[in-house]
């Protein structure tokens, strides 16, 4: 499909209008469509604001701005400010926001959090922290009133006095590259360890609603009392429905996507508990119908960008040929600029949505939604943010005349040109924790729920039931996984659709994108596996699209690092094997390993390390991961606990390995050391002297105490690691998984450690 041309789209747009305020010639009807009129634009106020910057920083030194959404405020030298503030200009709501700092020549810096009872907020190390905890794609996707509680929980996370510590760090560091993937991906990192250690922690017990529905958590239709139906959305996208009788008749409905953020469950991964969503009743007399569901973007459906007026009369609508599709396009857009608008100013547009979708056909230039379109289609959820923010910077002007009517301040284009640098950096920096694989509910709903779903529904006697020579046009599910997880220039990497299923088709066919790069490296073909060798490296984003027997696809991906061999990662595992981890805990914290143990790349090697009273190396350091995986699960329970000995003994093998691989230890204890000949200064010294960061594991067991935990966080804090509590054994596996993710993260970055 051709992108839209713009002199084409303001042509047709002004014949529509044209038609609908004219006098139609053969006296049908003479009324012009008055679109309703905008939402008042965010009243705003002025704040006073500080700064608190380490004194050996360098910013102290310079002249800074503050970016608001609203207006630019020059910061002058520590110097010459002195004791004043510095007014700024913010959203007057009771809901946190953000503002940015940028240099004198507006090159943005970082952003900060803005307190919204405060009335002289300060910018320093902890609102900066703050701010990217609320960036983070699970927190975002958070209202208002939870992302607040959330924040309050925030803070007394274990992680987040080492994440202020280290932007603190930086801040006298190297303060012009504070979120600079490419230099300091720990920065994100660890505020993503803040993230999934806070969710853990207000973790509440409520239970998901389940449904018998057929196919669980699908879009359907809903028979009702005699002839009334209505439609089930489960995602949290809005759908539009064509309702089309025996006879071409269409009726158009819209369904909002669920507001799962609302009763969002606070564990890891979060766990949306939202009941889908219903459309209005129907009437429908007995017959044979199509129902079809479009959630918008559908470049391959005619006019997929023109919308339809839910509620207005079809022969006043703006054009014979807008569609429902067209309405749920500009729905999901606005929803997804929603999320940033009420992130960043704490004022929502949620609830004016479709009134602004009245008044966007009056804009003639937006037909480069297209190109946000394609970034969707191409299954990129890391990349979604960004994409949100440039096309809200591109096209600004009209956006802001359709939601508001008004241009909302002179500055807001140059805080979104800030934030399109800095979310850029925040979405890179995540790729590296992997957290492109995991669910983020409305990210993942907006490009993976399926695009179009149709049904054919024959009702009699006011009873529904589908058309059985015309089975639901369902897609199928797509599913893919590479082996090694992190491979190495020069390794035959495996990419596996395997998992990919379909309601019906046995026979699925797939292509691959193995370096997502919008070219399929494949044609179709029934084999669900394929190889490819990378000859360089850096981030990809492998795609596979698979297509069942009606001629229907759906995509998935898998993000990965491709590494130089010579940054590889030597990591020494030590784990508890004491009396008190007998049973549950010590099985738990082997399949934790083993998960660790999973992400390695072809050039990363390990070795096992347990301990009773007695260190034992079960193994030395190997790249083969079946020895690696062997001595794990050989790990038999035994007596008291010598925990200093064992990570002494994980430093001095680790030590044995090149220096110019990236190395740790990474030490798992339930309890107190009573068995140990060195100590806790011992430990730390020869880390310090060696250079090798430890990443200390905490499980909650007998004899384990805040005296333990304390010295369990000394000993990450002052060798470069990080600390991880696990309340029960069953935790194990997800923090394995996160250090997993970190470890990654750092390959780069052997200088840090």
């Amino acid at each position: 499909m051709k992108k839209i041309n713009k002199c084409c789209l303001c042509v047709l747009l002004l014949i529509c209008l044209s038609f609908i305020s004219s006098c139609d010639r053969e006296g049908e009807y003479n009324i012009a469509y008055k679109a309703p009129d905008p939402i008042p634009f965010p009243a705003t106020k002025d704040l006073s604001f500080s700064i608190s910057f380490p004194l050996d920083s360098d910013l102290n030194n310079e002249s800074l701005k503050i970016i608001s959404f609203y207006k630019t405020s020059n910061v002058p030298k520590l110097a010459d400010r002195g004791n004043e503030t510095i007014p700024v200009i913010v959203t007057d709501t009771e809901k946190s926001q953000l503002v940015i700092m940028a240099d004198s020549q507006n090159n943005p810096l970082f952003f900060s959090y803005v307190d919204p009872l405060a009335k002289s907020p300060t910018i320093s190390s902890e609102e900066i922290a703050k701010a990217l905890v609320l960036l983070n794609p699970y927190v975002i996707q958070l209202p208002a009133e939870q992302r607040t509680d959330f924040l309050d929980n925030t803070v007394l996370s274990t992680a987040f006095p080492q994440l202020v510590s280290l932007i603190e760090e930086l801040l006298t560091r190297d303060p012009h590259n504070l979120i600079d993937p490419n230099t300091h991906p720990e920065v994100v990192t660890r505020a993503f360890v803040v993230v999934r250690e806070t969710f853990e922690n207000m973790t509440t017990s409520h239970q998901a609603f389940k449904k018998d529905i057929g196919r669980a958590a699908y879009l359907r239709v809903l028979d009702k009392a005699g002839n009334e139906l209505s439609f089930e959305n489960p995602f949290m996208t809005g759908y539009g429905v064509e309702w089309v009788n025996y006879f071409g008749h269409k009726k158009n409905i819209f369904i909002e996507g669920k507001q799962g953020i609302l009763t969002f469950q606070f564990a890891w991964p979060p766990v949306v508990i939202t009941l889908p969503v219903e459309s209005e009743t129907i009437n429908a007399s007995d017959g044979r119908f199509k129902s079809i569901f479009y959630k918008g973007f559908n470049i391959d459906v005619d006019n997929w960008w023109l919308p339809y007026i839910p509620g207005l009369p079809d022969n006043l609508q703006f054009s014979k040929s807008a569609t429902i599709a067209g309405t749920a396009t500009w729905y999901n857009a606005f929803i997804s600029i929603d999320i940033l608008i009420d992130t960043i100013t704490g004022k929502s547009i949620a609830s004016n949505i479709m009134d602004i979708i009245g008044r966007i056909v009056k804009v003639a230039d937006l037909d480069d939604i297209y190109d946000f379109a394609i970034a969707l289609r191409r299954g990129d959820p890391v990349e979604l943010l960004s994409a949100i923010v440039r096309f809200m910077k591109d096209n600004w002007d009209d956006l802001a005349y359709s939601i508001w009517s008004d241009s909302p301040g002179l500055d807001t284009a140059k805080f979104l040109e800030a934030a399109e640098v800095l979310i850029k950096n925040i979405a890179q920096a995540l790729k590296l924790v992997d957290w492109a694989n995991h669910h983020a509910p409305f990210i993942w709903d907006m490009i993976f729920a399926p695009w179009k779903v149709e049904y054919c529904v024959i009702q009699e006697n006011g009873i529904l039931d589908e058309c059985s020579e015309y089975p639901p046009l369902i897609p199928p599910i797509a599913s893919l996984s590479i082996k090694p997880i992190n491979p190495y220039i020069g390794d035959s990497v495996i990419f596996d659709a395997s998992e990919s299923t379909d309601d019906r088709t046995v026979d699925l066919r797939y292509r691959f994108d193995f370096e997502g790069d919008g070219n399929w490296d494949t044609n179709w073909s029934e084999d669900s596996s394929a190889n490819y060798v990378f000859t360089t490296s850096g981030n990809y984003n492998a795609i596979v699209e698979v297509m069942d027997e009606d001629g229907l696809t759906g995509i998935a991906n898998y993000y990965f690092t491709v590494n130089e061999r010579a940054k590889a990662i030597s990591t020494a595992l030590v784990i508890d094997k004491s009396g008190s981890m007998n049973g549950q805990p010590l099985i738990d914290a082997k399949d934790g390993a083993k998960i660790y143990v999973g992400y390695m790349g072809s050039a990363d090697r390990a070795a096992v390390i347990s301990f009773d009273s007695i260190v034992t190396i079960n193994q030395v350091f190997t790249d083969d991961v079946n020895l690696i995986i062997h001595a794990i699960e050989n790990i038999q329970v035994g007596g008291t606990t010598a925990f200093y000995d064992a990570v002494y003994n994980g430093i001095s093998e680790t030590a044995k390995e090149v220096s110019s691989r990236s190395r740790a230890v990474i030490a798992l204890t339930d309890g107190a050391d009573n068995a140990s000949k060195f100590n806790v200064v011992d430990v730390i010294n020869y880390a310090l002297k060696e250079g090798i960061p430890i990443y200390t594991i905490g499980l909650n067991g007998y004899g384990f105490s805040q005296a333990t935990e304390n010295i369990l966080i000394l000993i990450a804090k002052k060798t470069g690691g990080l600390y991880f509590y696990a309340p029960d054994s069953q935790d194990l596996k997800r923090i394995y998984d996160t250090i997993a993710g970190i470890r990654t993260a750092l390959r780069k970055k052997k200088d840090f450690e």
